[in-house]
């Protein structure tokens, strides 16, 4: 007997720099030397490409996950509340979906450790993000419906979003031919309520002008 589960459509956004006015805020507010200033713009280059990585880049099924995701122990605790991580089980599931996912978690994680020191919002370092309404579909004439705020606790939203979708994809792909299969995706399903649950608890809040697929 198969069933059928539906799983969360991702939001897609267009590319953003992140380097440009986070260094020139950095230069503004900071004062620092020229060694730690070089550091910095290091640091904030590798962040935007991790954007790019979590947000924009496609999903080539050729690639493959494995060392990323054995190197994040966050990651390893969000999938699985036991102290191990099987890798036959890793090795089951589309590998590539994986790792975006463990890009998403990454560039969140990432967001809510500059938000206090670098905040992004209108009045203060705007950066304009722009992200489509994933339960939209649009048609021939028209385009998705989007969104687009100068806001990083709406950019933290939409990656938060996109996690628990992912988790749901993964879950519904499971093939459900055995006990362990139906465990994990019964599993992630759970965590991907559980992101939904924390973004519609915690991070809309702090969301000046909410999406209504938010």
């Amino acid at each position: 007997m198969s069933s059928t589960f539906l799983a969360v459509p991702l939001k897609s956004t267009n590319e953003v720099d992140l380097a440009k006015p986070l260094i020139s805020y950095i230069e503004t507010i900071y004062q620092t030397s020229n060694d730690l200033s070089s550091e910095i713009k290091e640091a904030v280059q590798e962040l935007n490409k991790l954007r790019n990585k979590a947000c924009n880049q496609p999903l080539d099924k050729h690639q493959s996950a494995l060392d990323v995701l054995t190197r994040s122990s966050f990651v390893i605790l969000l999938f699985y509340s036991q102290q191990r991580v099987i890798e036959g089980e890793m090795r089951k599931r589309d590998t590539l979906v994986i790792r975006f996912l463990v890009y998403l978690i990454i560039y969140y994680d990432q967001l809510v450790a500059i938000e206090n020191k670098l905040p992004i919002t209108a009045a203060q370092n705007p950066i304009a993000f722009k992200w489509k309404d994933a339960f939209d579909k649009g048609s021939l004439f028209f385009s998705k419906a989007s969104l687009t705020l100068t806001d990083g606790s709406f950019e933290r939203a939409a990656v938060l979003f996109n996690c628990g979708a992912l988790m749901s994809g993964i879950a519904a792909s499971q093939a459900m031919h055995t006990d362990e299969e139906m465990k994990t995706s019964a599993k992630l399903f759970q965590q991907s309520a559980g992101v939904f649950a924390a973004l519609k608890d915690t991070i809309l809040g702090l969301v000046q002008q909410v999406p209504p697929y938010l």
